[in-house]
């Protein structure tokens, strides 16, 4: 009798064992539900915070080119697209290097991710005085004659050295 005790207390102990067993894989099912719904609810959010901008910019500007298609002349075209290259500039500074982090992320090593976010949210702003100054006629003007005055020089010494 005690023989047939053991055995029925070694099968109760078998089934005192396998719940825990059975939680223990209902955690890891659970977690990894979990974790998967917050990856999902990262990306969404990402997506949206992210994408949303983008893509109302992206619409704007699809409104700007079929406005800039109705104008008669190319040279009037040019000078009105003139108008949204800074911005297009700054848009692209700051989306293309997250949309590259978020594409390549398994490639990227996690400091160049880090690295590469920090500065998208640190250059716009940086560069922003820079891109529109640059756009005023009167800094395009004097860069021209700098410029200018820069090449002369260079072609005054090359002709000094050829006599």
């Amino acid at each position: 009798m005690q023989g047939g005790n053991r055995e029925t207390d070694h099968a109760s102990q078998k089934t005192k064992e396998e719940p825990p067993v059975s939680a223990l894989f209902l955690l890891i099912y659970i977690f990894s539900v979990v974790g998967n719904t917050l990856v999902m609810i990262v990306i969404i959010l990402d997506l949206l915070v992210l994408g949303f901008p983008l893509a109302f910019i992206v619409g704007g500007y699809c409104c700007i080119g079929y406005s800039l298609s109705k104008i008669s002349t190319f040279r009037e075209r040019v000078k009105a697209f003139k108008t949204c290259t800074g911005h297009l500039s700054l848009v692209a500074i700051y989306f293309l290097p997250i949309i590259f982090v978020y594409v390549f992320w398994p490639v990227i090593h996690p400091n160049a991710r880090i690295i590469n976010l920090s500065m998208t949210s640190v250059m716009p702003p940086m560069l922003n005085p820079i891109i529109y100054a640059l756009q005023t006629q009167e800094i395009k003007e004097s860069l021209r004659r700098l410029l200018k005055a820069r090449v002369q020089a260079k072609l005054e010494v090359f002709r000094l050295k050829t006599l």
